[in-house]
């Protein structure tokens, strides 16, 4: 049952990857189709045309153009809270890393999927401890979140997105292992859901800095005592996405003069 869950879910992310993947390609025919239109319109228009396409070529110097879609790397920090009835809740220390696909929608909109391993849990310290020490919960999940982003800037950009998640807890432990699952006498249930917001800076290279906060809106308990078990965590990451490095358009006649901007 666990490893049908898992499953499930990297074949969910793989058909969430394959849209933006269609959509890029859909852009890209309806691009070449409108540049092979105007290279037929440049050729009737002769003189006219000219000076049409010296418009357009300066003003299309002024943006940057970026591929429709890039994939990336993303790995950070992850700083996970769970109220989990035992504990006197407080934020623990994880890592988090996985890959993200970044499609632009339209203008500065992207809708961003991604397939992450979290490291998640709480730290605190009760009556459920015999020692009563600080002790650590551990949960460990796959998470896919889906994200749609707005870009503002050119080379440098600042970054602002919401989405949503859904993971899937597939092991943990505190004073002992975590029975993962649905019955009563079981400690946690598998699946996650929820809600997160995420600010960033992104280079022209690529490289990214994002923070990043996740909700979680599931009743992990899957007892019917001790009242509701649900998640939250903030994430620190860095990545770099490979494909979304800027291009200027080269001049296209003799006498364009065009310089590239200075960095």
């Amino acid at each position: 049952m666990r490893n049908s869950i898992s499953k499930s879910l990297i074949i969910l992310s793989l058909f969430i990857f394959q849209i933006p993947c269609s959509h890029a390609q859909d852009k890209k025919k309806e691009k070449d189709k409108t540049e092979t239109n105007k290279e037929f319109q440049d050729d009737d228009d002769d003189a006219n045309a000219q000076d049409k396409n010296t418009k357009e070529e300066t003003s299309t110097r002024k943006k940057a153009k970026t591929e429709p879609v890039a994939v990336g790397i993303e790995l950070g920090l992850n700083f996970p809270y769970m109220n989990y009835f035992p504990f006197s809740n407080d934020f623990s220390l994880g890592g988090r890393g996985g890959v993200v696909v970044e499609v632009n929608l339209f203008d500065k909109f992207y809708l961003q999927p991604g397939l992450f391993y979290a490291m998640n849990g709480c730290q605190g310290k009760g009556s459920y401890y015999t020692d009563a020490t600080t002790q650590l919960a551990h949960v460990n999940s796959i998470e896919l979140p889906v994200n749609a982003i707005f870009k503002v800037g050119s080379r440098r950009q600042f970054l602002f997105g919401a989405g949503a998640f859904i993971g899937d807890n597939i092991s943990g432990n505190a004073v002992s292992t975590f029975k993962i699952g649905s019955s009563n006498g079981d400690d946690l249930k598998a699946i996650d859901y929820g809600l997160g917001v995420c600010l960033g800076h992104q280079s022209r290279g690529g490289f990214f800095f994002k923070a990043r906060y996740q909700k979680g809106l599931a009743n992990l308990n899957p007892n019917s005592y001790g009242g509701s078990i649900k998640t939250s965590c903030i994430n620190v990451d860095f990545g770099i996405l490979f494909g979304k490095k800027a291009k200027h358009k080269k001049k296209a006649a003799s006498g364009d003069k065009y310089m590239e901007p200075k960095m």
